[in-house]
């Protein structure tokens, strides 16, 4: 070999060893001969043993991949191959990319791999949501269509929950269908940490409308025993307990004053769930201009008892959105959390066990709702 064949080689050389040196996070490149030796090699960010002159056939071979004559006789008019094989020892998922590439007479193949545990096991774990949630509500719808009055009881208030909960169960299914094959597809760790970004997003909308889909079924359809006389106080202490993080993130001050002298007869785990949603709107819907104060307050009234929860939050701007406060689904502010169910359900309850709920609000300066329960043990 003269000078200028040297000179060829070592250029050869330079110019592939800066190919496989670049790499991403999770990522190892590899060059190798026609018949699969490895002579450059750069798996510092993978845990898999790959070194000089092995043969990355036999490695392959090792980890359950069935390569067929093509592998060997790629050459430069050959489209990529694409493998996936798993380490079955370090239980982690890898994606392998193999491609000709050419110098002069010279011909090679680059190598990619890819570690794509994380994404595989994202995508298992988004499948399984979605499985259990599709179950949950596979078993939920069963039970409500069993009872077919509940369809035109309560004026059609089924009916709509039933329409709501298809549309904001089949958004977010459906853009997680998208996002999982993307997130598949994808090797660009900017575009991974999106899509995870994104189902983090449909994962919570899913959550919201799953829990407050339980809600409803479990208030309307599960026995929860006769109405008892109430410890309101008890009542209260047990929400407040409930959501003693939320209470805390919010700094909320809460003052409770009860007025009332006639006793509460009412189901004690529906009341405690009303007033879990009343409370959790209250910090929910809070002011960032201001501390929020939660004034709870009972007091007779007629043949009731009133149980009013004033705050100091953002408001509600009635002449505009008085005819959504009860309707299921519906949002009245598209940046905080939540399903839109918790005021419908309230309403329903309390018009099933003969009570009522007003609203009066003034926007960004308070919220003030009043239910009412009867004094009566009938229910």
């Amino acid at each position: 070999m003269d000078i200028r064949d040297k000179g060829a080689n070592y250029n050869l050389d330079n110019m592939l060893q800066k190919m496989i040196a670049c790499t991403s996070t999770d990522e190892g490149k590899l060059i190798i001969t026609k018949d699969g030796i490895v002579t450059f090699v750069n798996v510092d960010n993978l845990s898999l043993n790959v070194n000089k002159d092995d043969n990355f056939f036999d490695f392959l071979s090792l980890h359950g991949i069935d390569y067929d004559q093509k592998l060997k006789d790629l050459n430069e008019n050959s489209s990529a191959i694409d493998l996936k094989f798993t380490h079955q020892k370090q239980q982690e998922y890898f994606r392998v990319l193999i491609w000709p590439i050419t110098y002069d007479i010279h011909s090679s193949f680059m190598v990619q791999l890819f570690c794509i545990t994380e994404s595989k096991q994202t995508a298992q774990r988004l499948a399984n949501r979605r499985k259990s949630v599709e179950n949950e509500l596979l078993l939920r719808t069963r039970e409500i269509m069993l009872t077919k009055e509940a369809m035109s009881q309560d004026g059609g208030f089924l009916t709509n929950f039933l329409r709501g909960l298809r549309h904001d169960l089949l958004s977010p299914i459906t853009q997680l269908k998208e996002i999982i094959a993307f997130y598949q597809k994808t090797t660009d760790p900017v575009k991974q940490q999106k899509a995870r970004d994104l189902t983090e997003q449909s994962l919570e909308k899913l959550s919201n409308t799953a829990h407050g889909f339980s809600q409803f079924v479990d208030l309307h359809f599960v026995h929860h025993g006769q109405n008892q006389q109430i410890n309101l106080k008890n009542i209260i202490e047990q929400a407040c307990e409930v959501l003693q993080a939320e209470i805390t993130d919010a700094e909320a001050s809460l003052s409770i004053n009860f007025n009332h002298n006639n006793a509460l007869f009412f189901n004690p785990k529906i009341l405690q769930s009303i007033m879990y949603n009343l409370l959790s709107n209250a910090i929910k819907f809070r002011s960032e201009k201001r501390a929020l104060l939660i004034d709870v307050t009972s007091y007779d009234i007629e043949d009731h008892i009133a149980l009013e929860i004033k705050d100091n939050g953002i408001g509600i701007d009635l002449d505009r959105q008085s005819d959504k406060l009860f309707k299921p689904f519906n949002r009245l502010t598209s940046d905080k959390k939540g399903a839109g169910i918790g005021l419908s359900l309230v309403y329903n309850i309390l018009n099933k066990n003969k009570g009522s709920i007003e609203i009066e609000s003034e926007l960004d300066h308070y919220t003030k709702v009043i239910v009412s329960f009867p004094r009566n043990k009938e229910g």
